[in-house]
């Protein structure tokens, strides 16, 4: 997920993320991603960030509250779609866990435990 921040260098401190457009490869040197933010990409700050299990390099420019305010939902809608997979998941086991206990406890198994 990303957001582009067309206002670069508006005011009220906000700050947008954006995944790093010339960054290549793992990101695991922060003061790296920084530098590189900010000479190459005109940030204001950079970070390394996990990011669908794959550490990525994220640049923050300086946006409008409304660009913030859009930015901020998209991360809560992803955050939501996050928790309803992992919800999803963990269903699952509780389901095959009650399988499980079931065939155990039903005398219907063949080893008679």
């Amino acid at each position: 997920m990303s957001i582009a921040c067309t206002e670069i260098g508006t005011v009220n401190g906000e700050l947008c993320e954006k995944a790093s457009k010339t960054w290549s490869g793992y990101c695991g040197i922060t003061k790296h991603c920084d530098s590189q933010c900010k000479s190459w990409e005109g940030a204001v700050h950079g970070a390394c960030h996990f990011h669908d299990l794959k550490s990525m390099c994220f640049c923050y420019f300086n946006c409008s509250k409304a660009e913030k305010l859009a930015q901020d939902k998209l991360k809560a809608e992803e955050l939501a779609k996050e928790k309803i997979e992992a919800n999803k998941g963990i269903r699952i086991w509780l389901v095959l866990v009650a399988l499980v206990l079931w065939y155990f406890t039903s005398g219907l198994n063949r080893f008679n435990i």
